[in-house]
């Protein structure tokens, strides 16, 4: 009775039953199962160097002949989506990912803004946002990062006038100035804080509009 070897070797990231060379008898079967380790898929199955696909099993049926079987495998990557709901700001994510790795997204808001949520598939990730990212540590599937931004809140310019005890006229002038970039962060008018140190008021007040020059 002929005999015939059939040679079944994987690469790295799985394995294929069984492994070796062994010896079939003339019309025999030969069977094989290719597996994938965790985090792996079967990338390519070849039988006498002929690809046949992404296999996890293969048959050798009715033996005439020596034979060879290979697997390959190939780690499995993760999409990780950065997205913006009402703008105001980027989330920028690495994609793809490979399985096990971690992924950086770097959040920027636009001037004027700041981060007010940031969710993980839905789940809050907000406290875990430090030096503007976050990231997700040994992914195992796909992500989809989602924040929103909020206009951050501007201090206006302020000052302080104190009336004296003596109830002395005030001559000088008091000038508080912004720019447009105080208009941009949000800011309007100033804050002026009066203090009467005795029952002697302020005489004449005049506050100026500080983008228009015109008395608020």
């Amino acid at each position: 009775l002929n005999q015939y070897t059939v040679t079944a070797t994987a690469g790295a990231g799985g394995s294929i039953s069984s492994a070796g060379t062994t010896t079939v008898n003339y019309g025999a079967n030969q069977g094989y199962t290719i597996t994938p380790n965790t985090g792996y898929h079967v990338a390519d199955v070849t039988v006498d160097t002929q690809s046949q696909g992404a296999l996890t099993s293969y048959t050798f049926s009715n033996v005439s002949g020596n034979h060879a079987i290979s697997a390959t495998f190939a780690i499995d990557t993760f999409t990780v989506t950065g997205s913006v709901t009402g703008g105001n700001g980027t989330v920028g994510c690495a994609s793809p990912v490979n399985y096990g790795a971690n992924a950086l997204c770097t959040i920027t808001p636009n001037t004027g803004y700041h981060l007010a949520s940031l969710t993980d598939n839905g789940t809050d990730k907000l406290a875990l946002v430090s030096g503007g990212s976050y990231t997700i540590t040994g992914v195992t599937a796909a992500h989809t990062v989602s924040a929103t931004f909020a206009v951050s809140d501007a201090t206006a310019p302020s000052a302080a006038i104190t009336v004296p005890e003596n109830g002395a006229v005030l001559t000088d002038l008091l000038e508080i100035r912004g720019d447009a970039s105080d208009a941009a962060s949000g800011v309007a008018g100033v804050e002026i804080q009066v203090t009467f140190e005795s029952a002697y008021g302020v005489r004449y007040l005049q506050v100026t509009d500080k983008f228009t020059d015109q008395p608020a």
